[in-house]
């Protein structure tokens, strides 16, 4: 278990990684097929091209959302300036 970890560490999809389609990586992250197609030109996201074919690994998902994940602490330590308008 630890080699499949220190893999996906280092970037690489591993033999259990599953591979979807840019419509099953839109349903699992709840946004549109557009949105993963537009994460794959801007290269933000992982993936595997299989010919013309073009597979997002499972474990790629998982590291996009933790990369945008914010943590709750370090989002509330510092709050933002306060603003007025008008």
């Amino acid at each position: 278990m630890k080699a499949v970890q220190d893999d996906r560490a280092a970037g690489k999809t591993t033999p259990v990684d599953r591979l979807l389609t840019k419509n099953e990586a839109a349903d699992r992250l709840n946004v549109s097929p557009r949105f993963i197609e537009r994460c794959i030109v801007q290269r933000r996201i992982r993936y595997v091209r299989i010919g013309r074919f073009v597979r997002i690994p499972e474990s790629a998902i998982d590291e996009f959302v933790d990369a945008g994940t914010v943590d709750v602490r370090s989002a509330m330590s510092s709050p933002p300036p306060f603003r007025r308008y008008g």
